[in-house]
């Protein structure tokens, strides 16, 4: 296909689709908890007011982030805060799947928050400084289209497992997700599609 034929293409592509499948893994772990609701209220002990606490806890640690990060995206490369966010993440969701305490599914998820608030702005400056404007314009859309697809995603999980299991998944996703895009962008380094600019 004529589309495809450019490297320039091609490296926006494979930029965009590991940008975009990272992305994919955030939204659904930032779902995972409003599709399980129904499971959890109704198998354990966990009351809707609780799981609104989580979610507000999620909330706030992941506003904080987004200012404590941005600072950070100044100093740090992309590649660093991204599978670092996913890896943590993936971390904490698997804690809030394995513990019976309150204590720390809170404490867990509210660092989950945190993390996953490392991911956004690095992947568009990794995808701005790295692709020709139309195809970083392009690339932002597959990060949107896949923050949709994170519902159903997290909402087919759900179905097909408990909702234990439904977290523990989600961390390990989120754990080999963090692995696959620092060697994605280790390799794309080496290759020369992926550079960055003197602060």
């Amino acid at each position: 296909m004529k589309l495809f034929k450019t490297k320039e293409v091609k490296n926006a592509l494979m930029i965009g689709i590991i940008s975009s499948i990272s992305y994919l893994a955030c939204y659904f772990a930032r779902n995972i908890l409003s599709v399980a609701s129904p499971e959890i209220v109704a198998t354990t002990d966990i009351t809707l007011e609780y799981i609104g606490t989580l979610s507000t806890a999620n909330m706030l640690s992941y506003a904080i982030g987004q200012l404590i990060n941005g600072i950070i995206g100044d100093k740090v490369k992309g590649k660093y805060l991204v599978s670092g966010g996913l890896f943590c993440a993936g971390v904490s969701v698997a804690v809030v799947g394995i513990s019976d305490s309150p204590v720390s599914m809170i404490v867990a998820y509210s660092l989950m928050g945190f993390f996953l608030s490392m991911i956004y702005a690095p992947l568009t400056k990794l995808i701005a400084e790295n692709t020709h404007p139309i195809h970083a314009m392009r690339c932002c859309l597959g990060l949107t289209f896949a923050s949709l697809f994170g519902t159903p995603v997290a909402g087919v999980v759900a179905l097909a497992f408990n909702w234990k299991s439904a977290f523990i998944l989600c961390g390990m996703i989120l754990i080999a997700m963090g692995a696959i895009f620092y060697l994605s962008v280790l390799f794309f380094e080496k290759r020369g599609i992926v550079k960055y600019r003197e602060q």
